[in-house]
């Protein structure tokens, strides 16, 4: 009977007998497939909400800019037309 060890760093780390061998690795293969495609598609979807926060922390800062320019335009916009009504009396 053929058995088959893996090794790591010196030590053993599991054996296969032969008609294990003959089984195993298809199976396993199939799993590793499986496994890599559900992490591809975990690592996509976090990477696109990453994106999406990036993105609406980015808008929300531009619509806080625009809400303090709005604001100084109108505050030197009063300030022009006071100083207008102040030169015609």
């Amino acid at each position: 009977m053929l058995r088959v060890c893996a090794f790591l760093f010196g030590r053993q780390l599991f054996c296969f007998e032969g008609w294990l061998r003959r089984r195993m690795p298809n199976t396993m293969i199939d799993d590793v497939l499986l496994v890599i495609i559900i992490a591809g598609i975990a690592l996509s979807i976090a990477y696109l909400r990453a994106e999406y926060v990036l993105y609406r922390g980015f808008k929300a800062a531009q619509r806080n800019r625009a809400i303090v320019q709005n604001w100084r335009l109108r505050a030197q916009e009063s300030a022009r037309l006071m100083s207008l009504g102040r030169k015609l009396v």
